[in-house]
């Protein structure tokens, strides 16, 4: 046993004290069964996170080690392994909660028990996503960094207006929500909705930055085969309206955020002086004739048919292009490492670089973040231009955190010197 438990050490690069080894000597047994190499792979990866982890992991109401947690993780693969096809088995079948269906935890350095994210090995903020309704669950918690997080975390009080399905990620939504305390009067239980769902999968060592390197959607439908949004989503949106002071239309391709739903309501919130922005993944020109839209590099291209490298003129035209085609205000095009370009209805282009160093964490949720302080802003009564140069501050300090993240009003202030 000592001789085998020596190899696994080396192989995995943990390093054990003897009173774990005699925990991971009696939780082996059996001989392993040959699974697709791959998939092997990936699970012996996801294990050497947890494993060489300095996190403690919680279950069956006791605090554990690493090397531990890694034991009773490995126990469970070999029982499991004739029966998973995959990694992503892996992870449903024996590494997100007990076999009685208990979560499993990690306490973080502060001492706050979260709900393991198994990809990392440690705890990780995901976002959740109205009024598209696509949360990203992390073992059994979600924590938001989306729009509505962003607005939340600037002490906006967001009103999300969408559907979820009648299932557990719509249920886990509806309590983070609750414990933010944003609102839910807004929100729709779909019958013939699976709530939609993100997991990323990271990669990097223990001493350095990880990366994500895949994302897994699971609940994704195309266009076509997307139910019509319910009934009752329309109410709940005019219900919302007259006490807003803005509305951020978050269209990730799920229905919810339908152009017929926008063309119903936002021209009168024009005409009365409430911002109305797009933040559309695919479907940018369905909607028109609203304050602005935020399209990235891409996104851009594709509303266009241009083909765009770095070049601002380049990048320059496509947006003049999207903001005729649109009749919207302005289009404010985010482009990465290049900064953001700025368009408005006879007006310059508007050029702002990126703020920051190079220093990149991870760009996970930062077009969230853009259209988050972007439609804040403008409901401060700043022009779109101030809220543009604002947006950029945002985006450059939430790009310097790892995962979905969001910025807090105290660091935005910091970032433009304290100028109020």
């Amino acid at each position: 046993v000592e001789e085998r438990l020596r190899v696994w050490y080396e192989d995995l690069d943990i390093a054990g004290t003897a009173t774990e080894a005699v925990d991971v000597a009696l939780s082996l047994g059996g001989e392993a069964v040959e699974v697709e190499p791959r998939a092997e792979d990936e699970i012996k990866w996801m294990l050497n996170q947890i494993g060489s982890s300095k996190a403690k992991f919680a279950y069956d109401d006791k605090e554990r080690s690493a090397l531990s947690f890694y034991a009773r993780l490995y126990a469970k693969y070999k029982v499991y392994k004739k029966t998973l096809a995959s990694a992503e088995d892996f992870i449903d079948k024996v590494a997100s909660r007990s076999i009685a269906g208990k979560a499993y935890y990690v306490t973080d350095p502060g001492g706050r028990l979260k709900a393991l994210d198994v990809r990392t090995g440690k705890a990780r903020k995901f976002a959740s996503v109205a009024p598209g309704s696509d949360p990203t669950v992390a073992g059994g918690v979600i924590y938001l960094g989306d729009t509505a997080g962003n607005l939340r975390a600037l002490d906006a009080i967001p009103v999300p207006v969408g559907r979820i399905g009648r299932d557990e990620h719509g249920r886990r939504l509806l309590t983070t929500f609750r414990q933010d305390r944003i609102p839910v009067s807004g929100i729709v239980s779909d019958p013939q909705w699976q709530t939609p769902t993100k997991s990323r999968v990271l990669a990097g060592g223990i001493h350095t930055r990880r990366q994500q390197i895949v994302r897994i959607d699971r609940g994704a439908r195309p266009y076509e085969d997307i139910p019509p949004a319910p009934a009752g989503l329309a109410g709940k949106l005019r219900t919302a309206l007259p006490r807003a002071e803005g509305l951020l239309v978050a269209d990730y391709g799920y229905g919810s955020a339908s152009p017929a739903l926008v063309r119903r309501y936002g021209p009168g919130l024009i005409r009365r002086g409430t911002p109305v922005t797009i933040d559309s993944r695919n479907r940018s020109l369905h909607f028109r004739e609203m304050t602005a839209c935020t399209p990235n590099q891409e996104e851009l291209e594709q509303a266009t048919g241009m083909e765009l490298t770095e070049n601002d003129r380049a990048v320059t035209a496509a947006g003049r292009t999207l903001l005729r085609n649109t009749g919207h205000q302005a289009v404010l095009v985010t482009r990465g490492g290049a900064g953001m370009s700025l368009l408005e209805k006879g007006r310059p282009a508007f050029r702002i670089p990126v703020f920051g160093d190079d220093e990149v964490a991870d760009v996970t949720g930062a077009g969230d973040t853009v259209i988050a302080v972007f439609t804040l802003a403008l409901t401060a009564e700043a022009s779109i231009r101030e809220a543009a140069v604002l947006a950029n501050y945002a985006a450059g300090l939430v790009v310097m955190k790892a995962g979905t993240a969001t910025v807090a009003r105290d660091e935005l202030h910091a970032a433009v010197g304290g100028k109020p």
